[in-house]
C-alpha cells in the first residue's frame, strides 16, 4: 500500500475504519491537524459534536448525519430548478467564446457561481 492514501466514507465512523484497519494490520496515519481547533470544521468535531452526545446520546450523530444528507439533496435539487428557470427566463447573447463555445449568457449577480 505504499504512497496510496485511503480517506473513509463520511458513512463509515472513525472508529469502524480503525478497527477494520487494525483487524487488517493496515498501517495508518493520523494528520494531527485534525486536533487542531484552530479550524472550524475540527471544533465541530472536538466540542460541538461530544457535547451533542452527552446532551441527547450517541443516535444524535445519526440525525446529524441523516439530515446534511437530505440538505444535500435539496440543495441538488433547488440548483436544478434555478437552472431550469433560469435558462427559461434569461436573455442569450451570441458570442464567440473559446471557453464557453458559442453562447453565453448572464444571470443576476446573486446566482453567479451557483452553477
Amino acid at each position: 500500500m505504499s504512497g496510496k492514501i485511503i480517506r473513509p466514507l463520511i458513512e463509515v465512523w472513525r472508529f469502524e475504519v480503525e478497527a477494520y484497519l487494525s483487524v487488517q494490520s493496515f498501517p495508518y496515519r493520523v494528520d494531527r491537524t485534525n486536533m487542531e481547533t484552530a479550524y472550524l470544521r475540527n471544533r465541530v468535531r472536538l466540542k460541538l459534536l461530544p457535547f451533542l452526545v452527552d446532551e441527547f446520546g450517541e443516535v444524535v450523530k445519526e440525525v446529524i448525519l441523516r439530515e446534511v444528507e437530505s440538505l444535500g439533496l435539496d440543495r441538488e435539487y433547488m440548483r436544478e430548478l434555478a437552472r431550469q428557470a433560469l435558462q427559461k427566463s434569461a436573455r442569450f447573447e451570441e458570442t464567440r467564446s473559446a471557453w464557453t463555445g458559442t453562447r453565453s449568457w448572464r444571470c443576476p449577480r446573486h446566482c453567479r457561481g451557483a452553477f
